[in-house]
């Protein structure tokens, strides 16, 4: 449980949600479940499952998920990035722009399909447990003629902004040029830019940017090498200071996250105790609420104790379901209780 102090100050900045502009861009991507039993193997191929399919259901993710969550936590949002001109795209958009999102920035492209995810899932005693993710997706850069289509309609939209989010999938639309275009752009009009990296290197397209909240394995990633606990804060405080940014948050899974900043001592943001339903859109969630402070003007510490918080209530929900304000004001209410 987090001190009194450290649990009343996130709840003046929920309270400040409402209404707080953010751009999300990004990956936006189909998540397709396919859910049954699985209570025999194959006598076509042995010790392979059967699944009888009893339900299926496509939700919203990748960066999508970032933006329903924005919409949840009180914010507007308005969506950049490409999906392809197929069905899988129209219903993206269609979903996004029924939660309340704005889709005039996300761009429907012919030959390339919309990035979808299928995960078929089974029904073990109440539990859900996967057995295969199946992609169909293009991971080929944007053309530049792309390129400058979203940034041209990103540009249009950004001195109404509170924040600008970008989550990297390595999907493609995040290229060197477009990201480093974003992120200049964000900060010459005095926005602040917050990333969620790529699992891949190269991360000198997001100098500039305000924070990274990169978790475990994509620091590693962006680092080029393993990093231990112990020099945790000095390999993040290189990155910073090499990418000229103001923070890094790093999500630790069910350790919570540690917040490092330039010039002050790390801070440890543990997670409470949950079970572990679908760990599937915890970094989205906790994405989203951390934009959404900065948004609402937040220092490092509070917003990082936001999207830990997040992060952990979505991790305790079955498949991608996004955390309202109220849930979040409820926890921290039970915190001062």
């Amino acid at each position: 449980m987090m001190p009194a102090a450290m649990t009343s100050e996130p709840i003046k900045v929920v309270n400040s949600f409402a209404g707080r502009r953010v751009l999300v861009v990004g990956d936006f991507m189909l998540d397709r479940y396919v859910v049954g039993d699985a209570e025999r193997v194959s006598p076509e191929a042995p010790a392979v499952p059967v699944l009888r399919v009893v339900e299926r259901e496509d939700r919203v993710g990748g960066a999508g998920f970032v933006a329903l969550n924005v919409v949840a936590l009180g914010g507007d949002v308005a969506c950049f990035g490409l999906v392809g001109n197929d069905a899988p795209g129209t219903w993206l958009k269609s979903e996004l722009e029924r939660a309340g999102a704005e889709v005039d920035g996300l761009l429907s492209i012919d030959h390339r399909p919309t990035t979808t995810k299928t995960r078929f899932v089974r029904r073990v005693e109440g539990r859900r447990e996967h057995l295969l993710r199946v992609d169909e997706e293009d991971v080929s850069d944007l053309t530049p003629q792309q390129s400058e289509r979203l940034l041209a309609r990103f540009r249009e939209q950004l001195a109404s902004a509170d924040a600008v989010t970008l989550q990297d999938y390595a999907k493609g639309v995040l290229t060197a040029t477009t990201c480093g275009a974003l992120i200049a752009a964000a900060r010459a009009a005095g926005k602040p830019a917050i990333v969620d990296p790529a699992r891949v290197g190269r991360w000198e397209k997001y100098a500039g940017a305000t924070l990274l909240k990169p978790n475990r394995t994509e620091l590693d990633a962006g680092l080029a090498r393993p990093v231990s606990d112990s020099e945790l804060d000095a390999a993040c405080r290189s990155l910073i200071e090499g990418l000229r940014l103001e923070a890094i948050l790093v999500t630790l899974g069910q350790r919570g996250a540690r917040l490092v900043t330039r010039d002050r001592r790390g801070v440890d943001f543990p997670s409470a105790a949950r079970e572990v339903v679908d760990p599937v859109g915890a970094g989205d969630a906790a994405l989203a609420a951390l934009s959404m402070a900065v948004a609402a003007g937040a220092t490092m510490e509070p917003a990082a104790a936001l999207a830990n918080l997040a992060g952990g209530l979505e991790v305790a929900k079955a498949g991608c379901v996004p955390v309202p304000a109220g849930e979040l004001r409820a926890e921290l209410e039970r915190g001062l209780a």
